[in-house]
């Protein structure tokens, strides 16, 4: 668990276990920042409800989360990505929707999460639990004042990126050779999303999966 933390641009930082940023903290990263995640641990990012993201790489030099393994032995299911928990609605009304032993959702379709810009995220992806597979980027109930344009998501084990709920627009998105599918809503998401290009590349279950919550049409 983490106060706020700037880290300044062109950084390579080493990832290990949960990483998690609370109510009021801000996670700031600069551009051409490298993150190697720990494979050895269950590492991965957590923005939760509250807690903002402000990543703002550029064309020349995106900000990368990538496997701590070296170049040519990096696999999907090296680490975890990272999940994005939102007060945006979705429509499992009762519960929300549940991370862990969790559950996020609200009533504020304007929340404000952050933003990801020019963001690559590989390898990813890692089973935590036998009902906690993690995906690429995962944004649960995220607001549409969230700003997430200009990502790749790149050889995840489960989903490239999974909507929850929310209304989170998104802009300028490339999910490659994620083992399940490219990119994929479920419970209710009523966002946009303009500019996808998915492939599966012989590593690759669906480009899109569409679902939603039965009981709450």
């Amino acid at each position: 668990q983490h106060a706020s933390v700037c880290i300044e641009e062109y950084a390579t930082i080493f990832l290990t276990g949960r990483v998690l940023f609370t109510n009021g903290t801000t996670f700031k990263i600069g551009k051409g920042v490298t993150f190697k995640a720990d494979v050895t641990s269950e590492t991965f990012v957590v923005i939760d409800q509250g807690a903002k993201i402000d990543a703002q790489g550029t064309a020349d030099a995106p900000i990368v989360f990538t496997s701590s393994n070296p170049v040519g032995s990096r696999g999907d299911q090296d680490w975890g990505g990272i999940i994005i928990n939102g007060n945006a609605k979705s429509n499992m009304y009762e519960t929300g929707i549940q991370v862990g032993e969790k559950f996020y959702c609200g009533d504020n379709d304007d929340d404000n999460s952050g933003i990801l810009n020019y963001v690559r995220i590989e390898f990813a992806g890692k089973l935590i639990a036998a009902t906690m597979e993690l995906d690429g980027l995962q944004l649960q109930c995220v607001g549409r004042q969230t700003k997430v344009e200009y990502i790749q998501t790149h050889f995840g084990s489960d989903d490239g990126i999974e909507v929850a709920g929310g209304t989170v627009n998104l802009k300028y998105i490339v999910s490659t050779g994620n083992l399940d599918d490219q990119f994929d809503s479920t419970y209710g998401w009523r966002g946009n999303i303009q500019f996808l290009a998915a492939a599966t590349i012989g590593h690759g279950d669906e480009g899109l999966e569409w679902d939603n919550n039965c009981d709450n049409m």
